[in-house]
């Protein structure tokens, strides 16, 4: 097992590195009478942190105002340097993106909030929360990939009296199937087929100094890795559809050619029908993203259907304590676990929690001059 890390501004929400552009928003802190308070330093924040308390909805029909329409309008400003700046040449952009980035932003954030959790990631736990017990090989290890994070020692090192830290836990599952022992009637057999799951490369997300900062910035995290997608297939589909533009006008220079040498051959015929089914396919495929109106209309339609590209559904895995995976009800001393499957876009699909951890169960940085004259010693 790995005790990998994302750094809160490269990450991905569901546990893989992304470039630059998906950055998520740096929080800030204030303390009062003890207590950690979030300062929520963006709108996307302050939408998500709404939403989470039902403060207030977002609505996309015009002549509302209020915070709700300033942050929808903030958002769709934000879509668009994400995406493509010259959308804002196409005449009532807002009018349009409106209610699909609306509907996004719910989307998100009902995605963020069900994934459940905090798990209360420490060493005292780790024997007796079945899911820490699965999460991690060892005590040892719950502490190294918290520790490894310099995300998460940041947090600590900006909130001094912030006690705890709560992120989002993303790890790949393993399985492997062979035969093991196993009690069959009244005999013990070493011959029955077992499927062993594991759970690797950790990733720490997200994190913050209590749980509705650390879902919000999740969430943040969740949006701004959908417009990295929408602008990839932006960029994708007008590749596509510049090669079939080229390609189009080479074979209408062919037929003019044809047509001046007075042809009427089977070549002619089939270069007619080539044509023909490439302008059809080319308007079908990628729509008229020679305009801009037309690449309004292609990032429009992906946000429209959010639940094509940024799926979060529950998931159960009932484990003994050898990690082997069970059937429903076959063993007293199973549990069900109920965790997240997270899948973004074109990225693989991760099993998360929201997690919980102690600052006092932080390891001390490591030595680097020491371990190095150790290594020269050997």
């Amino acid at each position: 097992m790995t005790g990998d890390t994302v750094a809160r501004d490269d990450c991905d929400p569901t546990g893989w590195a992304l470039p630059i552009e998906t950055r998520s928003a740096h929080r800030k802190t204030s303390t009062k009478t003890g207590a950690s308070k979030v300062v929520f330093a963006n709108f996307l924040q302050q939408i998500f942190y709404s939403l989470a308390r039902q403060d207030v909805g977002l609505e996309a029909a015009p002549g509302k105002a209020g915070l709700c329409q300033n942050g929808l309008a903030e958002a769709v400003e934000h879509v668009i340097d994400a995406v493509d700046r010259r959308l804002r040449i196409a005449p009532k952009y807002h009018r349009r993106l409106n209610e699909p980035v609306a509907r996004v932003l719910r989307y998100i954030d009902d995605a963020g909030e069900a994934i459940p959790g905090p798990v209360l990631c420490s060493r005292s736990s780790f024997s007796d929360d079945p899911y820490v017990n699965a999460f991690f090989a060892s005590p040892q290890h719950a502490q190294e990939v918290f520790s490894q994070s310099e995300e998460v020692r940041r947090l600590f090192d900006e909130t001094p009296l912030a006690e705890d830290c709560w992120a989002l836990l993303c790890m790949g599952v393993q399985k492997k199937t062979q035969p093991g022992l196993a009690l069959v009637g009244d005999d013990v057999r070493s011959d029955v087929m077992q499927t062993s799951i594991s759970l690797s490369d950790h990733q720490i997300v997200s994190p913050g100094v209590d749980e509705p900062s650390a879902r919000c910035a999740l969430k943040c995290c969740m949006f701004n890795a959908f417009l990295v997608h929408i602008r990839r297939e932006l960029v994708s589909a007008r590749t596509r559809d510049m090669a079939a533009h080229g390609r189009l006008q080479s074979l209408r220079a062919r037929q003019r050619r044809l047509t001046q040498q007075l042809e009427t051959s089977a070549e002619a015929v089939m270069l007619q029908n080539e044509v023909r089914d490439l302008e059809r396919r080319r308007v079908a495929d990628d729509g008229h993203l020679d305009s801009i109106a037309g690449r309004l209309e292609f990032v429009a339609g992906i946000l429209s259907q959010p639940e094509a590209f940024i799926r979060s559904e529950r998931c159960f895995l009932r484990l003994n304590r050898r990690a082997s995976k069970l059937e429903p009800g076959s063993e007293a001393n199973g549990g069900d676990l109920q965790l997240s499957k997270i899948h973004i876009a074109s990225h693989d699909t991760r099993i998360a929690a929201l997690v919980r951890f102690p600052r006092a169960e932080l390891l001390p940085r490591p030595d680097m001059l020491k371990q190095a004259d150790l290594f020269l010693a050997m």
